[in-house]
């Protein structure tokens, strides 16, 4: 059994994930998380039962939680129509049309309010780093490390949320991201930073697709329990609370469909889809890119602290 803090980590939904390799076709494998989504929250404990409470100790942590799962216990339905509508539209993709169902996602996200997911412009005024492996490119020449020039996008293979022909560009919080997403060891990878204006930003809409839950009840309410903070599920002027299960539960379902582990990959990768017509309706109703958290293993991370974020992944459509 589970308790609220461990089912949203990352790397428990990753591992209910892949309890659906091996079986055939995306759309039955979305089914059978589905399935096994619902059934770890049936089955889910209060943190007071839970190793977890090892390192939450604050009995506000506690409540906060005990009341959480209540409410998400109680909303079995949402859960399973969240699943349901996302399964749905995969298969309008492939029995249908593309247009058809990014339609279809595109008024999804709508009707549950989901277009309110936006990165403050703040966001983007740090530090983000892009890196290619050393050797054949000019690492002086700063352009080189940003996108491939529109002459050479036939070369711009497909990838989770760009499709090929029309490139994103990927930026990743932390050099550690960068280097899990390449594959490569920090030292064979030639690394720029870019710093990009806040008013470069200030009017652009930011997509964010994070851990929402799962960074609520990790990282942010330990800190405000601690510092003697006193906070309900049922305060309305804070979210998450009792009042925004509903879309609470859409955004979480979307994320994770979105970073659904690949089995294989080959012309036509089925994990993609979603991730790719999520891009492709926000950029077409003026969205200039989206924050995502990476797919990769950071299982081999130590020393880490809990507060930490270097698993984000940032594309949009424009640097200038």
């Amino acid at each position: 059994m589970t308790c609220p803090v461990c089912f949203f980590r990352d790397d428990y939904q990753k591992q209910l994930k892949k309890r659906t390799f091996g079986i055939d076709r995306f759309e039955n494998k979305l089914t059978k998380y589905k399935e096994i989504f619902i059934e770890d929250i049936r089955q889910m404990s209060s943190m007071s039962s839970c190793s977890c409470h090892l390192t939450y100790d604050q009995s506000g942590m506690i409540v906060w939680t005990d009341s959480f799962l209540y409410s998400l216990k109680n909303a079995e339905a949402e859960v399973s129509s969240a699943f349901d509508r996302m399964i749905s539209i995969y298969e309008d993709f492939i029995s249908k049309s593309q247009k058809i169902a990014t339609e279809r996602l595109w008024s999804h996200l709508k009707e549950q309010n989901l277009l309110t997911q936006l990165e403050s412009p703040i966001t983007y005024a740090r530090l983000l780093f892009r890196a290619r492996a050393k050797g054949g490119f000019d690492e002086k020449d700063i352009k080189q490390y940003f996108h491939i020039p529109f002459s050479n996008r036939h070369l711009v293979g497909n990838q989770r949320f760009s499709v090929s022909g029309q490139p994103m560009v990927y930026f990743g919080n932390s050099v550690l991201a960068l280097t899990k997403e390449l594959e490569c060891n920090a030292s064979d990878l030639a690394v720029a930073a870019y710093l990009p204006s806040y008013s470069k930003y200030y009017y652009s809409k930011i997509f964010s697709l994070t851990n929402y839950i799962g960074d609520c009840i990790e990282n942010t309410l330990p800190g405000i329990f601690s510092a003697g903070s006193k906070v309900s599920y049922d305060e309305t002027e804070l979210l998450p609370n009792r009042q925004t299960i509903a879309r609470d539960i859409h955004k979480s379902v979307l994320m994770h469909l979105c970073t659904f582990p690949t089995e294989f990959k080959g012309t036509f990768v089925a994990e993609y889809v979603i991730p790719q017509m999520l891009t492709t309706a926000l950029l077409e109703h003026g969205y200039a890119g989206i924050v995502f958290p990476s797919t990769k293993d950071y299982s081999d991370l130590y020393g880490s602290h809990r507060f930490s974020s270097h698993q984000l992944n940032f594309r949009t459509s424009d640097i200038v």
